[in-house]
C-alpha cells in the first residue's frame, strides 16, 4: 500500500473500521471507567478491573504469555462483569439479551460453501487455533499503520453510540492520539448531525481530510445488525464521497 513497487498490486481506494479495538493497551483501561460512569459498578470494582488489565498487559508485553493474557482480559474485563451486571452480551447498552446468529447455519450449507470456493468444512463462531495464532498480536496497536494509511487513503471509522465492548470514549482515546496531518483539525472540529432519508437523526459525523468519523445513534457493537439501514446509508456516503 505504501511502496511504489508493491509485490501485489491492489487498487485500494479506502478502508473502514467498525468498532475496532485498534490499540487495546490504550483503549481497554477506559472500559471500567465507562461502567463506573454509567453507575453499573463501583469505583472500587473499576479499579480492580483496571489493575487486572495492567497485569494482563505485563504478561503479554514482558513475560511473553500472550494466550494467557488474552484469556485473562476476556475473563476479567468482559465475561465476569457481563455476568455480574445481568447481560448475556455487552454489545449494546440498551439490551441485556443475546444476539441471534443466523450466518453460521447459512455458511454451513454445501451450496454456499461451493459458491464462495470453500472446501467442505464446519464453520464455527470461534476456533482455538485462530485465537492461539493471533495471541501475540492481541495487545499490539496499529496506530503507526493507520497514520500512514490516513496520509494516502480515505478512512471511515465508526462506532455504535451504545457499544460497550469498544465504546465511543475508547475509540476517541485512540483517534485523538494519532499523529497525522489532520490531528489538530480533528481535535478542534465540530460534529455534524447526520440525518437519514426520512429526516431522522442517524448519528454524528466529523470529516477531516481523509478521515470520516461516524457515531451511529442507538447502535451497539454490531451496528449493522442494530441499524442496517443507517449503516448502509453511511457506507454509501463514504464510498461515493458524499458529505453527510
Amino acid at each position: 500500500m505504501t511502496t511504489s513497487e508493491p509485490v501485489v498490486s491492489i487498487n485500494l481506494r479506502g478502508i473502514y473500521i467498525g468498532g475496532g479495538l485498534c490499540d487495546p493497551a490504550k483503549m481497554l483501561p477506559l472500559f471500567p471507567e465507562l461502567l463506573v460512569t454509567m453507575g453499573m459498578i463501583s469505583e472500587k470494582k473499576g479499579k480492580d478491573i483496571t489493575d487486572k488489565i495492567k497485569y494482563a498487559k505485563d504478561k503479554h508485553n514482558h513475560l511473553g504469555k500472550h494466550l494467557e493474557a488474552i484469556m485473562d482480559i476476556l475473563e476479567n474485563v468482559f465475561i465476569t462483569p457481563q455476568k455480574t451486571l445481568g447481560y448475556r452480551e455487552m454489545d449494546n447498552l440498551l439490551t441485556t439479551k443475546e444476539y441471534k446468529w443466523h450466518f453460521q447455519n447459512y455458511l454451513n450449507q454445501r451450496h454456499v460453501q461451493q459458491a464462495i470456493h470453500a472446501r467442505p468444512t464446519e464453520y464455527t463462531m470461534f476456533t482455538d487455533h485462530v485465537i492461539k495464532s493471533m495471541a501475540a498480536d492481541f495487545l499490539t496497536g496499529v496506530s503507526v499503520e493507520l497514520e500512514t494509511i490516513l496520509h494516502l487513503y480515505k478512512v471511515l471509522i465508526f462506532n455504535g453510540q451504545m457499544d460497550m465492548v469498544v465504546s465511543v470514549p475508547m475509540a476517541e482515546a485512540f483517534l485523538q492520539d494519532l499523529d497525522w496531518s489532520g490531528k489538530e483539525e480533528y481535535l478542534d472540529g465540530d460534529k455534524v448531525t447526520w440525518l437519514d432519508d426520512q429526516g431522522d437523526v442517524a448519528g454524528y459525523v466529523t470529516q477531516v481530510k481523509n478521515l470520516t468519523r461516524v457515531i451511529v445513534r442507538n447502535a451497539g457493537h454490531r451496528a449493522a445488525i442494530d441499524k442496517p439501514d443507517w449503516v448502509l446509508n453511511m457506507m454509501t456516503h463514504f464510498i461515493s464521497d458524499n458529505s453527510f
